[in-house]
């Protein structure tokens, strides 16, 4: 009796999941600018992931090209209020977390705490043989690509919270891991970083990880894990409440629609994501030409097949805009901005971050302002070719996570009393 009311009640919940993406969905299709996903246990007690779940989890593959009949990237229309001549704005300050934020987690979670430094410790020989690769394949560039050939947009890479000293600090600890299923029950990961503190408790990624094009399904089931490291979690888990995600980007769009927004519940300890992390600002209309650092699970971060994607990669380097279909036919414009990197699937909705300020004791700068959409692509007679070692994301505008923070009420974090 008591096995039969449990399959009741998972077939009662899958249908209530079902019935929220289908309306959100509806209301897509009756003109609104948004889809929300919205978490029927946000209420319940969250369950936790299995390291097996952690472990086999596969990098969600980054979006194709969705061409149109002349074999270039459909182009759909976005609203006036795009932001070619706007000003950069910032919408949302960084915050820092709290100052007795990692000694709390330490007695939260100990044994996450006690394996950090062996996690560490085990692969620092494998550092050697990676970095020495890289080198040799920076003496190589093809011209075929012309300014789009990678080597003329250079950029600096290393391991980010594969360290201890950047795993639990400030605001290396505020990305994560982004965890989730697919139709098929499959465990997925993007990268993923938290935007603001309690009450919204956002955090931003690529609108990939939420809808998934072949497809055209809805992953579920979405978790984040900050300065998640080759299975450690010092933080803990933090289950979604609402998922966003533009409508645009549902019915086929670009990179510049890219963009998602996830809330999320309090960990089982029930303290909220800010808490432990801290957060990045957001920073819109930025020009399209800035020093940047990315921050994203890329899966060629290993020689090793197990350990690929198992801790953050950082990139620096400079920003761009392109537009010539003579050289590179398809999508770029107005909101697509790309910069040289060499990250790989896993790095989805990592966060290019302007006025990084890392080891500092005020949260100052470290604004988001894209995330990771894939690798540039360009279309022509249905065939899709990639400039190697050159990225594209949503440049950070009024016409793509502008939309979601408003739908969203805003992307703000209240001052202490009361004030914004």
């Amino acid at each position: 009796m008591q096995k039969r009311f449990c399959n009741v009640v998972r077939v009662a919940i899958a249908l209530t999941i079902f019935l929220t993406i289908l309306i959100g969905t509806r209301a897509a299709s009756q003109g609104q600018q948004t889809v929300v996903i919205v978490n029927p246990e946000a209420n319940g007690q969250p369950q936790s992931l299995s390291p097996e779940n952690i472990r086999n989890a596969t990098p969600v593959p980054f979006p194709t090209l969705q061409p149109s009949e002349t074999g270039l990237q459909q182009v759909l229309p976005v609203p006036e209020s795009t932001s070619d001549n706007q000003s950069p704005v910032v919408i949302s300050e960084s915050g820092l977390p709290d100052p007795d934020a990692n000694r709390a987690a330490a007695t939260a979670f100990p044994h996450q705490w006690t394996n950090q430094g062996q996690a560490n410790a085990e692969r620092v020989s494998e550092a050697d043989g990676i970095f020495a690769n890289a080198a040799v394949q920076a003496e190589e560039c093809a011209p075929s690509w012309g300014p789009l050939d990678w080597c003329q947009h250079p950029r600096t890479s290393y391991w980010g919270n594969y360290w201890k000293s950047l795993q639990t600090q400030y605001p290396w600890k505020a990305v994560g891991k982004l965890m989730f299923r697919d139709d098929e029950d499959d465990w997925h990961f993007c990268t993923a970083q938290v935007i603001t503190g309690p009450p919204k408790n956002l955090i931003a990624t690529a609108g990939h990880c939420v809808y998934y094009f072949d497809k055209k399904v809805y992953y579920k089931d979405w978790t984040f894990i900050p300065a998640a490291m080759n299975g450690n979690e010092p933080y803990g888990e933090f289950k979604f409440k609402t998922v966003r995600v533009l409508t645009r980007w549902i019915d086929g769009g670009n990179s510049r629609d890219d963009v998602a927004l996830i809330s999320l519940q309090n960990n089982s300890k029930g303290e909220p994501v800010g808490f432990y992390t801290g957060w990045l600002g957001v920073q819109l209309n930025l020009p399209y030409t800035q020093n940047l650092t990315l921050m994203g699970y890329s899966t060629n971060n290993s020689t090793n097949d197990d350990l690929k994607g198992k801790w953050t990669t950082v990139n620096h380097g400079q920003s761009f805009f392109f537009e010539d279909d003579t050289i590179c036919p398809g999508f770029s414009g107005e909101d697509a901005v790309f910069i040289g990197s060499d990250f790989a699937p896993g790095s989805s909705g990592g966060a290019w971050i302007s006025q990084l300020q890392p080891f500092q004791p005020s949260a100052a700068g470290n604004y988001v302002v894209s995330v990771v959409s894939g690798p540039l692509q360009c279309s022509q007679g249905g065939v899709v070719t990639s400039p190697s070692g050159i990225i594209e994301g949503a440049r950070f505008s009024d016409a793509n996570i502008g939309i979601l923070c408003k739908a969203e009420g805003g992307c703000v974090t209240p001052l202490p009393g009361g004030q914004n």
